[in-house]
């Protein structure tokens, strides 16, 4: 199931004291192609610091973000085209929940990882 202009990310502080900036979204657009998007089954918050492949195996993939994924910037909101399985659809819920990335050294962007839902 194809779903245009999904919200995937938002702009600002995160929940663990970070901050997301527009230019670091900007610098890091090249990565979002194909991330997955999981299901967390633990439906809580994590600063991930295992390796991705470990906290990949712990979680259903539901569906992508678009190989071309049109990323948009509204306000403090990125949209994204995503695919998500047929018989997982029911889990999105027309937004992310959380989102694991891997920040680089200098701090300026970063390599999107995933999307999960809750």
């Amino acid at each position: 199931m194809f779903l245009e202009k999904q919200l995937i990310m938002t702009i600002g502080i995160t929940q663990n004291g970070w901050e997301l900036t527009k230019e670091m979204i900007n610098n890091s657009i090249n990565t979002f192609a194909q991330a997955p998007i999981v299901l967390n089954s633990r439906q809580e918050y994590k600063n991930y610091n295992n390796p991705f492949e470990d906290y990949l195996n712990n979680c259903t993939v539901i569906g992508v973000i678009s190989s071309t994924p049109n990323i948009i910037i509204e306000e403090n909101n990125v949209y994204a085209d995503i695919l998500l399985w047929e018989h997982k659809k029911n889990f999105w819920k027309d937004k992310f929940d959380n989102w694991c990335i891997e920040v680089s050294d200098d701090k300026k962007s970063f390599k999107l990882q995933s999307i999960e839902v809750f």
